[in-house]
């Protein structure tokens, strides 16, 4: 643990980020596997590949891409399409009913109800997008189930990174549509 921490030179998001995708897959993925794949990402010596301030942003941004991408990897698609359109809303301050129309427009079975006994589809991938950290649930809607949450925050250097994996032209069209609503 403490070489990961190292190798992500302490860059809380991507410590974070990290440990709650460890944290899910524990026993399925251990500390020295996911030590490796950093490692293969080739984030090894980083740290000391410079001392200039304005040259270790981009390695900062490259270790969050590293850690972050197993995490993101992860998800399922109703996941990362609602995660995309959260990255296009105001980072503190994520309306959970407004992402859910603007996610369900192109998703339809986010919006649909599920069988009585069935965990609905809308709040599974809330409450994991929770749990991995990739949204973060306001202090004081902490002890409201995720049905019910009204806001849930977003890392602003998250949103920058998942905005510049979406082709210019479906960016557009996204941006768009959050403006007309």
């Amino acid at each position: 643990a403490r070489e990961i921490v190292r190798l992500l030179a302490g860059f809380t998001l991507a410590v974070e980020a990290a440990g709650a995708f460890l944290g899910k897959y524990h026993g399925s993925v251990s500390f020295a596997d996911y030590l490796q794949r950093l490692r293969d990402e080739e984030l090894e010596g980083l740290e000391d590949s410079t001392c200039h301030a304005e040259i270790q942003i981009p390695y900062g941004e490259r270790r969050l891409r590293a850690a972050l991408k197993p995490t993101l990897d992860s998800l399922t698609e109703a996941e990362g399409h609602i995660l995309a359109w959260a990255a296009l809303l105001p980072p503190d301050a994520v309306a959970v009913s407004w992402l859910r129309e603007l996610a369900a427009s192109a998703m339809p079975t986010l919006a649909e109800a599920t069988k009585p006994g069935h965990v609905p589809f809308w709040d599974s991938a809330l409450r994991t997008l929770c749990s991995l950290r990739l949204l973060r649930v306001h202090e004081e809607e902490a002890t409201i189930p995720a049905a019910e949450q009204r806001l849930v925050g977003m890392h602003s250097l998250l949103q920058t990174l998942l905005r510049e994996g979406i082709e210019a032209e479906e960016l557009a069209r996204r941006e768009d549509a959050v403006m007309a609503r």
